[in-house]
């Protein structure tokens, strides 16, 4: 597969919500661009060289926890989500 971008999970503070989503460009910048007039702070937590086939391959893998009312990018962070993409612990807030 060839790279050409990266593949970045961003968590919502506080919160159980992931974003997994795929720029080309500076992560942290992309997230800035779409994190202002969050109801919290937004942070990377992780990021892997990639294509956007392999974020869509993510999205198909964690289909069934993503939050619909948030766009598809997002998902509820689940123990399987963090031991495959090595999250942190935290982002299962009180869902552990």
């Amino acid at each position: 597969m060839r790279l050409s971008g990266i593949v970045y999970v961003a968590w919502l503070e506080g919160t159980n919500l992931v974003k997994i989503g795929f720029t080309s460009s500076d992560v942290r910048k992309r997230v800035k661009s779409w994190s202002t007039g969050s109801p919290g702070q937004v942070v990377v937590i992780k990021e892997i060289g990639g294509s956007k086939r392999l974020e869509r391959e993510f999205h198909n893998r964690y289909a069934e926890h993503r939050v619909e009312a948030s766009g598809r990018e997002w998902f509820e962070a689940t123990p399987e989500m963090v031991k495959d993409l090595a999250l942190p612990q935290a982002v299962l807030g009180s869902t552990q």
